[in-house]
């Protein structure tokens, strides 16, 4: 009996110290977005290294930006025969979140800072509470993750038709709402999944 007990705590402790490393992963992103973020918006040469490609780019750098963006995202899924690497993950993630702190930077030219600091701390307290409602649900949700990341793809393309071509701004609100449904499920879907992995 003795046994059975050490076994399922290592297990639990196994899947607990799991945890705090992706945790831990995620904070260093988050980290590293702020300070890019921060350094952009406060270092002149900085800022103006980035107008400068702006207005090269005339303004489509930000596109090319965002599509590394979801270029990354892709090549980071895992690739289990490349697991025995985990360098090229790292430093794929690292460069994510650098251009994540470059877009994120980009939202000072709209928001003030406490408009800012206030989204993201609300967003921070609404992805702890989802991670827990996926850690500790009993109901199975791989069918909702998989209709989740589906919807996901759709509303980027009418994102895209919306940015061309509508330019309507109650299918804007319309898709903030849909696409906040989108995340709280891919949240919960994704905690879940990563502790049944583990």
């Amino acid at each position: 009996m003795e046994n059975n007990h050490y076994g399922v705590q290592s297990s639990i402790e196994g899947r607990n110290q799991f945890f705090m490393k992706v945790y831990g992963w995620m904070f260093g992103g988050i980290a590293i977005s702020a300070v890019v973020a921060y350094l952009f918006s406060t270092t002149p040469a900085l800022f103006s290294l980035f107008y400068n490609f702006m207005v090269a780019t005339h303004g489509y750098g930000m596109w090319g930006i965002f599509l590394l963006q979801l270029v990354l995202v892709f090549l980071m899924r895992p690739n289990y025969e490349n697991l025995g690497n985990p360098i090229r993950y790292m430093v794929m993630y690292c460069l994510y979140a650098a251009l994540t702190g470059l877009t994120f930077f980009t939202l000072t030219f709209v928001y003030d800072l406490g408009s800012i600091v206030q989204a993201f701390a609300s967003t921070c307290a609404l992805f702890v509470g989802l991670s827990v409602v996926g850690f500790t649900t009993k109901k199975d949700l791989t069918g909702w993750g998989q209709q989740a990341l589906g919807a996901l793809i759709g509303l980027i393309l009418a994102s895209a038709l919306n940015l061309f071509f509508f330019r309507s701004s109650m299918v804007e609100w319309i898709m903030s709402g849909i696409s906040l449904i989108i995340f709280i499920i891919l949240t919960i879907y994704d905690t879940q999944k990563v502790k049944e992995n583990v």
